[in-house]
């Protein structure tokens, strides 16, 4: 899996909300930036960097979920 790969994906926390295309690499500096927890950071962290087709994770007090477009046969 790449890091710079372009997933859909959406997050939430007290101090950051969005749903956008985003890379791998940004989406985890942005939980890592907002998410207090490092163990759930970093559960998070794996799942995105997994082969997934797509995913959520909820922690405490945020989530975070995501889809790979660019899978074979993903709806677009």
């Amino acid at each position: 899996m790449e890091m710079s790969e372009i997933i859909h994906a959406g997050f939430e926390s007290p101090t950051l909300s969005f749903i956008r295309d985003i890379d791998i690499e940004e989406l985890i500096e942005q939980i890592v930036d907002n998410v207090d927890v490092y163990a759930e950071a970093m559960e998070a962290a794996a799942m995105l960097q997994s082969n997934s087709v797509c995913g959520m994770y909820r922690g405490a007090g945020w989530s975070v979920w995501f889809w790979r477009t660019s899978h074979a046969g993903s709806v677009h």
